[in-house]
């Protein structure tokens, strides 16, 4: 299904945008799947999602708030068209997919059927239907043996639920599984990806199992550092949260399947240290979501320091910034983000930094944002071709993906060469 979003009034009136995916984030923030920039909008500010084939709108407990065809709402369901305002922002929405006909509101007019009588039912004894054609009669109602299962399951019902409270409330003690006490440690290698893959999930293995989350330990050189990771099985925006040395420095994001690069980051480096490393992924089971959670293809890469040129680095700042600029295109992007890099590591060594480098970091992670967003969406092309055009357009669209990227350590190219590999000889995953 294809959520299609039209925008009618605000900064981006008149665009039209399409996402294939069952959950999408509206906001003011950059990672936020449709962003918005106007003022009055919240950095994330509400949640469109699919669930049975029904599209829901979800807010995030913004001042503002969220409308939905003129009515304030919290949580609500969307139906085909509608007109969602937040704040000076209006647009349409639309579910592709759904075949033109909603059954659930078809189902609702059941309920003005009735029956054209209002005369109370016969008594008169009619047969039973187990004794079609016999000479046996039964009144009519409830077979005995039908109520004693009910009274039985009922009676059932009730002990599970009893005995649930008591498990809740501490009357009966219950074992602890040491797998939710502590979190597995794991040593990363930089500039290598982890292949293996970490969470709980009740359905399928993990290769590390763990309900609270694990801790990632590594060392770390003079320098930048990037982690990268898909993550999967998150029903809420705060489940998995990332904690570097004892300091936060942010969530993954929420999606049900496996999302490529949705943990994207320079790690910062006033929170790093030489040796031993912790960055701790905290799993928090919230009310109402389920237990799983997963997370793969962790990469830690590092870019070594050079000696300090502050000359240099300035003049590479400028370069960038004359090639950051919107439409924001990828032929700009790629040379941008380098020279953003390189202006970053020439003052890295200088103490104290100057602000070159604290302006070259923030443009840095900016336009690492909007290259792993092009990746993304190149991806998901590859995805439709391989659906709609066969297993030969998939290949030219990874191609194109592949030629785009020449920094051969980069995690986007490393991940389009295999995903290119595969599709060519198994079909795209």
């Amino acid at each position: 299904m294809t959520i299609v979003v039209h925008i009618v009034q605000g900064e981006r009136a008149g665009d039209e945008l399409r996402f294939d995916a069952l959950s999408i984030s509206v906001g003011r923030a950059d990672q936020c799947s449709l962003q918005l920039p106007d003022r009055g909008i919240s950095r994330h500010h509400c949640d469109l999602s699919i669930h049975e084939g029904e599209l829901w709108i979800q807010d995030q407990g913004t001042t503002n708030g969220t409308q939905l065809n003129g009515v304030t709402v919290q949580r609500a369901r969307v139906a085909n068209g509608s007109e969602i305002a937040l704040g000076p922002v209006r647009f349409r929405v639309l579910l592709e997919g759904t075949g033109g006909m909603n059954y659930k509101e078809l189902a609702d007019y059941r309920g003005l059927i009735q029956a054209r009588s209002n005369e109370p039912k016969s008594s008169v004894p009619i047969p039973h239907p187990s004794l079609r054609g016999g000479n046996r009669w039964v009144q009519p109602g409830t077979d005995p043996k039908l109520k004693l299962l009910r009274a039985v399951a009922g009676v059932m019902v009730v002990l599970f639920i009893a005995l649930f409270a008591a498990a809740q409330l501490g009357v009966i003690d219950r074992a602890a599984d040491p797998s939710e006490q502590t979190m597995p440690i794991v040593r990363l290698q930089v500039n290598q990806t982890l292949t293996q893959t970490v969470g709980y999930s009740p359905r399928r293995a993990m290769d590390i199992e763990s309900r609270r989350g694990a801790v990632l330990r590594f060392n770390h050189a003079p320098g930048l550092a990037t982690l990268t990771m898909d993550v999967a099985s998150l029903d809420t925006p705060r489940e998995l949260e990332l904690v570097l040395n004892g300091q936060s420095i942010g969530y993954a994001p929420e999606t049900a399947q496996w999302l490529i690069g949705a943990v994207s980051m320079m790690l910062p480096n006033e929170h790093l240290k030489a040796k031993d490393n912790e960055l701790e992924l905290r799993h928090a089971r919230m009310e109402g979501a389920a237990e799983s959670w997963g997370v793969r293809s962790i990469r830690l890469r590092h870019f070594p320091a050079p000696p300090a040129d502050r000359a240099t680095a300035q003049q590479q700042l400028e370069m960038a910034k004359a090639r950051f600029r919107e439409p924001y295109k990828l032929h700009d992007l790629l040379p941008a983000m380098r020279l953003f890099r390189q202006a970053a590591l020439l003052t890295y060594s200088i103490d104290p930094r100057p602000e070159a480098h604290k302006e070259s970091l923030a443009l840095l992670e900016s336009a690492h944002d909007k290259v792993t967003k092009h990746f993304r969406r190149s991806y998901l092309d590859a995805q439709r071709e391989l659906q709609l055009k066969g297993r030969a357009a998939a290949c030219r669209a990874l191609d194109t993906t592949v030629r785009r990227f020449t920094d051969r350590e980069d995690w986007r190219y490393l991940r389009a060469k295999e995903t290119r590999q595969k599709v060519c000889s198994e079909g795209l995953r």
